[in-house]
């Protein structure tokens, strides 16, 4: 595979993933996702592991979170890609990063013992599927990461891709109830004078809002975007409140390029920017990829431009009659989408929803 790659690509660089992070069981690792590659199929009684490298299990002393690996439970629990790969990609001139995609779900909180206690609070107080970032146990357990990658193998960097941001998109386009406010969260935004009570308040009228939409199809009378509009100025602390998510996220990703400096002078530490903030989350694009305040930790930056499914990617989004915009027919807000992230080419908003059937790509 390194040779076809080298050879047919002129591929300089690998990034392997090195850790189950996608947070799916084992019985729906690539389900229903044809351009995804060929579904893992694990024998009865067998489940994969949370980690594809053995590392050093003593390094996660400081959090109550660790790694599942069990060779008489997991398969492939007794190798370790990295150990295997970066050899065989040194032979042929390649460089070797470790990639981790942080996009947790339920499934994965029950795999990982512990996870469960780091999970998000929404504003009614209910446990959601993914960790918080102001979390001590989950900074640390991403810092023990850290430094098993870069103290225990002879990798060029790391690639992180987290998966998700800050309440505005989720709730404004799925209606998802508004993440997080667990105690840590609550004494960050008492630190920076943020009222809890007022963006609990706003953030709850704005999800009763979207859930109204999306469950009847009842609109405001002057509509729903600035019924929501109305809603997020009588309450600027969602404002804040999105902003400390945000901020949060970021800044442990500050701390962990940090440590991999100081374990390896020179190593390359970047971030994947995924789909939703390139194709039609303004939200996320306009304060959680900021690329200029990016700069400041990060040494490069990936693009997920999916030349080939993004348009059809934004067509299913458009299908779902995201509650913002739902005063909009699909014709308006594919024009719209494509005026506000100033791409050009326009495609058709009509072509078929299925990945496999792009319109013209988003340019």
């Amino acid at each position: 595979m390194l040779d076809f790659l080298r050879e047919e690509g002129g591929v300089n660089a690998v990034f392997i993933s090195t850790h189950g992070g996608m947070g799916y069981s084992s019985e729906d690792t690539l389900k229903d996702w044809a351009d995804h590659g060929v579904r893992l199929e694990l024998p009865p009684g067998r489940q994969s592991p949370t980690s594809w490298i053995r590392g050093n299990p003593s390094l996660y002393r400081n959090t109550f979170l660790g790694q599942v690996r069990d060779p008489a439970q997991h398969l492939w629990a007794d190798r370790d890609v990295l150990e295997e790969l970066l050899p065989e990609a040194r032979k042929r001139g390649m460089k070797v990063y470790a990639r981790h995609l942080e996009n947790f779900h339920a499934a994965q909180a029950r795999k990982l013992p512990g996870l469960a206690q780091v999970l998000s609070v929404d504003i009614y107080g209910r446990r959601a599927e993914r960790p918080c970032w102001n979390h001590p146990g989950y900074r640390a357990w991403w810092l023990a990461m850290t430094e098993e990658w870069f103290s225990q193998y002879a990798i060029d960097g790391l690639i992180l891709g987290p998966e998700r941001d800050a309440p505005f998109g989720p709730l404004l386009y799925n209606a998802d109830a508004p993440v997080c406010f667990c105690e840590h969260c609550r004494a960050k935004a008492h630190r920076e004078g943020i009222r809890v009570d007022r963006a609990l308040e706003g953030f709850r009228q704005m999800h009763e809002l979207a859930t109204t939409i999306q469950a009847t199809g009842a609109r405001p009378r002057e509509g729903a975007f600035m019924a929501f509009l109305r809603l997020m100025m009588k309450h600027p602390e969602v404002f804040q409140w999105e902003k400390l998510v945000n901020d949060s996220k970021w800044s442990l990703h500050a701390e962990i390029r940090g440590l991999a400096h100081i374990l390896r002078p020179g190593v390359e530490v970047g971030w994947m920017v995924p789909v939703y903030p390139l194709m039609h989350d303004v939200f996320s694009r306009a304060l959680a990829y900021d690329y200029a305040e990016m700069a400041a930790f990060s040494d490069f930056l990936k693009p997920n431009v999916y030349q080939d499914v993004n348009a059809a990617r934004l067509h299913d989004w458009i299908g779902h009659n995201p509650p913002l915009y739902v005063d909009l027919a699909r014709e308006q807000l594919h024009d719209l989408i494509y005026a506000l992230f100033g791409y050009s080419g326009g495609g058709n908003p009509d072509h078929a929803a299925s990945a496999t059937s792009p319109s013209a790509p988003i340019t």
